[in-house]
């Protein structure tokens, strides 16, 4: 089940888009992932430490954002 508190900080950085904020998201103290919103793209941005890789969401629901974090955790708690 995919966390509503994620959902949450998904919609708050959508409504305050415009401040460009950025959240970390740690797993065991150390950060494996970080999430903006880009008001200008109307997207998400998911960049993964780990990997270097950067994501992003385009006019996705923020469902479909959640699931992409949520797996992430799962995968990083399996190794």
């Amino acid at each position: 089940m995919i966390s509503e508190d994620i959902k949450t900080l998904l919609e708050t950085l959508k409504e305050y888009g415009h401040s460009e904020i950025t959240h970390s998201v740690f797993q065991n103290g150390r950060a494996i992932l970080s999430i903006c919103y880009l008001e200008q793209d109307k997207s998400y941005k998911i960049t993964y430490f780990e990997n270097k890789n950067i994501e992003f969401f385009q006019g996705k629901e923020v469902e479909t954002v959640a699931l992409a974090i949520h797996n992430n955790q799962k995968n990083y708690l399996s190794k």
